[in-house]
């Protein structure tokens, strides 16, 4: 683990750093966050970056009391979009970073704040925002969020523990039906008059997706049949 200190707090983090490493050669950087009660460490071999690429620098940050900001068991007065972007300010300083090609992804409450963070001014430093079972504490409806980002989540039909039709009581506070929250995606990016594209193949898994213009998939929705909080 290494530190950073922001907000008047000591926050830790790892890196994955690609090897060999050039340090003249801008690399893409992915944020990646774990879930409630979980570390950086089990989501680091959670999402296993390691078997897919070694061409990004991936970071791990720790949360505080291993928690992210939004739901109500959260740490009170913790900022994690400033700890986000202190710490990004940080790896930009300490590596070669693209600086158009910054990412965030995570699980659960880890998935649920990278939603935060793509409605958050924060989020500008990013290009696009990946959650898998994502507990959607801060965003409720299609206007408690005022931003245009692009989105991929993927969620189990067979989740417990963030259902994949929304909770009037949650572990940390009302969650939003899913499918309506992609739908809220879609409007935010594309407008008003946004059309889904359903892909139905017998695979496992529904796709729905948004197209403005000529970005296409620019919200990406994976439904998958016989998944759980995974």
């Amino acid at each position: 683990y290494s530190i950073v200190t922001t907000d008047g707090h000591t926050r830790y983090y790892s890196v994955q750093v690609p090897n060999p490493y050039d340090r003249k050669n801008p690399y893409p950087l992915i944020f990646d966050y774990h879930g409630a009660s979980d570390t950086s460490t089990i989501q680091r071999n959670n999402s296993a970056y390691f078997n897919y690429t070694q061409d990004y620098l991936v970071v791990y940050p720790q949360g505080w009391g291993r928690h992210w900001q939004g739901p109500a068991y959260a740490h009170k007065g913790v900022n994690d979009t400033l700890f986000t972007s202190d710490l990004l300010a940080h790896i930009e300083d300490n590596y070669c970073i693209d600086p158009s090609r910054v990412y965030a992804s995570g699980k659960s409450n880890g998935g649920g704040f990278v939603d935060t963070l793509a409605c958050s001014s924060a989020g500008d430093a990013f290009a696009a925002f990946a959650m898998a079972s994502a507990a959607l504490y801060t965003d409720l409806n299609k206007s408690s969020c005022a931003r245009r980002r692009p989105i991929l989540e993927s969620h189990g039909l067979m989740d417990t523990v963030i259902n994949y039709t929304g909770s009037a009581k949650g572990n940390g506070g009302p969650l939003p039906n899913i499918d309506s929250w992609v739908s809220w995606w879609g409007e935010r990016d594309c407008g008003p008059n946004a059309t889904p594209h359903y892909d139905t193949q017998p695979r496992g898994y529904n796709v729905t997706a948004y197209s403005c213009g000529d970005l296409t998939d620019v919200v990406k929705h994976y439904e998958v049949f016989d998944l759980g909080h995974c």
